[in-house]
């Protein structure tokens, strides 16, 4: 799981996983903290993974 801080005092906010929008206001300071996770990324993240050709040892 990733941890979501405020961006201002590092107060942990929550934690998450997967694809999703997130928008809380920090308790601490009054930061309106933001984050999106689109499906786009996990894709790219994923096509790299896949073009990675392992090296095949002689």
């Amino acid at each position: 799981m990733k941890e979501f801080r405020c961006r201002k005092c590092h107060k942990l906010l929550g934690k998450y996983r997967g694809n999703l929008e997130l928008e809380i206001k920090c308790p601490r300071c009054g930061l309106n903290n933001h984050l999106l996770q689109t499906e786009r990324t996990f894709i790219a993240s994923r096509r790299l993974a896949l073009t990675v050709k392992p090296v095949m040892e002689r």
